[in-house]
């Protein structure tokens, strides 16, 4: 009798289950209650087997995934809710929440994706629109599609100001790259210059030390000039003594000599006749001017043309007479 009891109880639970096909979906509603989104997204999936066209659970659906920060997945689950003139509050409420969910994408990628950013908020703008359009009186989504713009538009300017920045440091960068380049050239001119001045004062000393080499050389040659006609007349005056000494040998030649005159007879004093005869001293003990072989040699020919012939002094002999001493010791 119990155990029949129990049996009863049993198919009355389960066929009050069977019988109820919202429980499931009625779960999933209170676990989003609850908070836990997981196990309640788990729970409208779950319901949406039996139920795949329901429009209140891909809506329940996209709300719980929004939750979760899954933003694509509660875009795809509120797109399956159908636009339709007979449900415009349900219709309102995905475009809300999908004009939310655009935002937060597009806010995820503000600093990171500019571009993409501007992309999703502008979506975000059409599903705002659409839902005040099912539901005028929607003071939500007029209040985020007035936000939206106004992210809109201070997103353009940064990024206007960000792209007027980057082209004046470009322009920056350029003109200081030119500037850069023009003092690596001036740089290099000025190396240019300085090589060439320094290889020019290389070439001034050089010529300036051949310039000194050849004036040493010019100094030694007219010093050398100027010893060689000491030396030449030097020369010239020995040449002249050995000349002079060999002219000497001539005049005491045995056949050039002037016979003496005899003892006591009269003729030219001998001071005289060594005088005529270039003896080397006038009467007076002054030296006489030395003469050139030439002169000496004619004066030695008039010498002779003078000289007195033996059969001359024979006859000067036989007429004289013998002189009387003047005093007798």
């Amino acid at each position: 009798m119990r155990a029949a009891l129990l049996l009863v109880l049993a198919l009355g639970t389960t066929g009050a289950g069977w019988l109820d096909p919202h429980a499931t979906a009625r779960q999933a509603s209170k676990l989003y209650a609850d908070g836990k989104f997981d196990d309640a997204v788990a729970k409208y999936n779950e319901a949406l087997v039996d139920d795949p066209d329901s429009a209140l659970l891909h809506l329940n659906l996209g709300a719980a995934a929004y939750r979760q920060g899954k933003f694509d997945d509660a875009i795809n689950a509120l797109g399956q809710v159908p636009s339709s003139d007979t449900e415009p509050a349900r219709t309102a409420r995905a475009a809300y929440d999908t004009g939310n969910a655009k935002y937060r994408l597009g806010a995820a990628a503000e600093t990171s994706d500019p571009k993409t950013a501007l992309e999703r908020w502008a979506e975000a703008l059409v599903a705002y629109r659409r839902a005040m359009g099912a539901d005028p009186a929607d003071e939500d989504a007029k209040f985020n599609h007035e936000f939206v713009e106004k992210k809109i538009a201070d997103l353009k300017k940064k990024l206007e100001e960000q792209q007027k920045n980057k082209d004046q440091q470009q322009q920056q960068d350029q003109k200081d790259q030119k500037q850069q380049q023009g003092e690596d050239q001036q740089q290099q001119q000025q190396q240019a210059q300085d090589q060439q001045q320094q290889q020019q004062r290389q070439h001034d000393q050089q010529q300036e030390e051949q310039a000194d080499k050849g004036q040493d050389q010019q100094q030694q040659q007219d010093q050398q000039d100027q010893r060689q006609p000491g030396e030449q007349k030097e020369k010239e005056q020995k040449q002249k003594e050995q000349e002079q000494a060999q002219g000497g040998d001539d005049q005491e030649k045995p056949g050039d000599q002037k016979p003496q005159q005899a003892q006591g007879e009269p003729g030219e004093p001998q001071g005289d006749q060594r005088q005529a005869q270039g003896g080397g001293a006038t009467a007076g003990g002054e030296p006489t001017k030395e003469m050139s072989p030439h002169e000496a040699e004619a004066l030695l020919d008039a010498q002779r043309d003078q000289e007195v012939r033996p059969d001359e002094i024979v006859q000067q002999l036989q007429g004289a007479g013998v002189a009387e001493p003047r005093e007798d010791w």
